[in-house]
């Protein structure tokens, strides 16, 4: 898949890339993907909430720590 960013979030990839956070262009582009999958999971759990259809809080929890988890071992 080829991917056309616009040239802020291009210059944005190449800088965290450059300052070493990430290996390179693909670990940067997988990290957000993850996140935009976190997002959208999260969002779907609280529309779901303000529905009525909840989810336990412990269900939450635990997602959220581990979603926490994978983050902070790809930054170390």
């Amino acid at each position: 898949m080829n991917v056309d960013l616009s040239p802020e979030n291009e210059l944005f990839v190449d800088s965290v890339v450059a300052q070493g956070e990430y290996a390179d262009r693909r670990e940067a582009l997988d990290e957000a993907v993850q996140l935009l999958r976190r997002h959208v999971w999260l969002r779907k759990a609280i529309n779901e909430g303000l529905a009525g259809e909840t989810i336990p809080a412990e269900v939450v929890h635990r997602e959220l720590r581990q979603q926490l988890a994978e983050i902070e071992k790809r930054l170390q």
